[in-house]
């Protein structure tokens, strides 16, 4: 999280401030999407998420004489934040599920 932060922040020094409304202007649907699934695992259901490309990425940023390779940085740094996350939203799901069973199953112990 801490190098896609730095990133957007060097592309902005790099491109100048009006960045945001030439990339803004330049796409028109997420290219990188998460999507949340149940998993059934011995009768428990545990969230999942993956997340998955859904069309080829249109780089048109004509409107950046400079910076376009520190965009591409940019993108590239919060595509790999996005599948951080979505690993760790998987593993606390996971851990959350386990200790509720785990708290169930001490509970109805006699």
């Amino acid at each position: 999280m801490k190098a896609s932060s730095f990133a957007s922040t060097e592309a902005k020094y790099v491109a100048g401030e009006n960045i945001k409304h030439i990339v803004l202007e330049n796409v028109q649907n997420a290219s990188l999407k998460v999507r949340s699934k149940q998993e059934n695992i011995a009768g428990v259901k545990l969230p999942e998420f993956e997340y998955f490309t859904e069309s080829e990425t249109k780089n048109n940023l004509s409107g950046l004489a400079r910076g376009v390779q520190q965009v591409q940085l940019c993108r590239a740094a919060n595509i790999k934040a996005i599948e951080l996350q979505s690993h760790c939203w998987n593993c606390q799901f996971a851990l959350l599920d386990r200790d509720r069973l785990f708290y169930s199953a001490l509970v109805s112990l006699p």
